[in-house]
């Protein structure tokens, strides 16, 4: 088992969410449709976090949830912030998918036990949830989404 087939989507999911940062003015950062319902820069923001705590977890053999909560903590406040927060993380996914080795690191999750390529394979999953999100927030404010076309139907099929 390796992250071959892994990386590019990875790649393809920062692409996709680091165009609709750029097209996203700084005033809509905080756009709330509806009081229940995440901001835009909320949902960038947690499609990072996760994925920090996702790797930094696998790194430490569990998802612990005070981890998490301190990496929520980090929330960036404005969109320069943000996209460097999303870069970092980003960099640091790429370091961890560089070395197959980490595909079959076990962590332990609410769930049970899984190896690092399928948890990694869970959070693009939710990423894409996230993007979605974010997809359909731009039409609420009357923005135009990047336009991927066939690339998200571009999806890794799990081992």
């Amino acid at each position: 088992m390796d992250f071959g087939s892994l990386r590019q989507y990875y790649e393809d999911i920062y692409k996709m969410a680091v165009d609709c940062l750029e097209k996203l003015p700084e005033n809509k950062l905080d756009f709330k449709a509806h009081p229940e319902l995440h901001t835009p820069g909320e949902l960038f923001f947690q499609m990072y976090v996760n994925q920090d705590w996702y790797v930094s977890s696998i790194v430490k053999g569990g998802l612990k949830f005070d981890r998490y909560k301190k990496l929520l903590a980090l929330k960036p406040s404005t969109k320069g912030d943000l996209r460097g927060y999303i870069d970092r993380v980003f960099k640091q996914g790429q370091e961890f998918l560089k070395d197959d080795s980490h595909a079959a690191l076990s962590c332990n999750t609410q769930d049970g036990t899984c190896n690092a390529y399928e948890l990694m394979l869970r959070d693009f999953g939710i990423q894409y949830y996230y993007l979605g999100q974010i997809f359909v927030l731009f039409r609420l404010m009357d923005l135009m989404a990047p336009e991927y076309g066939e690339r998200l139907k571009l999806r890794p099929q799990g081992k």
